[in-house]
């Protein structure tokens, strides 16, 4: 699997929107994700496998990956562009997650689907 690019919203530290360009990276050969503590360098990790695997490596307490620091309006949301075997794909994940009304200030759950998170794979031109 080779990583194409990835795009997250409302995700772990990053509050809002977050696109990392690994193709236009990897035409240098090798590149390091690097900075400094609690710059958000793990939280592109969680992405990709929360992308991948609709859950977060380690042990977590609970499965909540929206950012404590986004807005209320604002959808967490996580797509990740990749490539298998010459084919490239994209999947999109949209956890359960608490919206505001939209008449009022208490906060219902927004649900995407049956589980946690609804994802949308399909294969893409690249």
């Amino acid at each position: 699997m080779k990583p194409i690019s990835l795009k997250l919203q409302a995700f772990g530290s990053y509050a809002g929107p977050l696109e990392v360009d690994f193709a236009r990276l990897g035409q240098h050969g090798i590149f390091a994700i690097s900075g400094p503590t609690g710059a958000g360098k793990s939280t592109i990790f969680d992405a990709i496998v929360y992308a991948l695997y609709d859950d977060l490596p380690g042990y977590r307490v609970d499965h909540n990956v929206r950012s404590q620091y986004a807005e209320a309006n604002v959808e967490t949301s996580v797509s990740m562009t990749f490539e298998v075997n010459g084919e490239a794909w994209e999947i999109e994940r949209v956890p359960t997650q608490m919206r505001p009304h939209q008449r009022g200030g208490s906060e219902q759950i927004q649900k995407q689907g049956e589980s946690r998170s609804n994802a949308s794979v399909q294969t893409v031109e690249h």
